[in-house]
């Protein structure tokens, strides 16, 4: 937990929005077990969209997907 405190108080201090996923449960082999969490801000203009700035939910189409709703 305390990998994501700085980093969300570094966003929340520039103004920036901020979302926090986690995997709540899982079922056979992950790359990541529950608990696991990620820190993402909002871009804006030109290339906008998310970005992630603390932990990881596991990568490939599960992080994407994360972002994607983020």
């Amino acid at each position: 937990m305390n990998d994501i405190v700085k980093p969300l108080l570094a966003a929340l201090e520039r103004g920036e929005s901020v979302a926090q996923a986690a995997i709540l449960t899982h079922e056979g082999s992950t790359p990541r077990s529950a608990g696991s969490r990620m820190l993402l801000t909002g871009r804006t203009g030109q290339g906008a969209g998310v970005r992630i700035v603390a932990g990881t939910v596991g990568g490939g189409p599960v992080e994407a997907r994360v972002m994607e709703r983020a």
